[in-house]
């Protein structure tokens, strides 16, 4: 639960710009098989190409997916920072080590 929330959302901010420009780079790539030669050595350069472009897509969607799992981290931080004041300011015992560590952070 170590953390503050914004942070963690500009972390994911970071992520999700990584994945767009994966995303471009891909679109890049997959530009430079559109060659004008034929010949058996173009096949296979348009074939590498391609394979490329697509690992590249994957990675920005993978890259999203991790986005979007550092926003959720950052929405549980927040609510359980949440709680952890509420049960604080209601003078429950919440534990020392974790209750003076988080109390002292704000």
């Amino acid at each position: 639960m170590v953390g503050d929330p914004g942070e963690i959302r500009a972390v994911a901010a970071r992520v999700r710009a990584d994945a767009d420009r994966v995303r471009w780079l891909a679109g890049r790539v997959a530009a430079t098989g559109e060659v004008s030669w034929h010949s058996p050595a173009a096949d296979l350069f348009r074939t590498a190409v391609a394979e490329q472009a697509d690992a590249l897509r994957r990675c920005a969607g993978a890259l999203e997916d991790a986005s979007r799992l550092v926003e959720l981290h950052a929405a549980a931080v927040a609510s359980a920072r949440t709680e952890l004041a509420r049960l604080l300011a209601a003078g429950v015992e919440v534990g020392t080590t974790v209750g003076a560590r988080v109390a002292g952070a704000w």
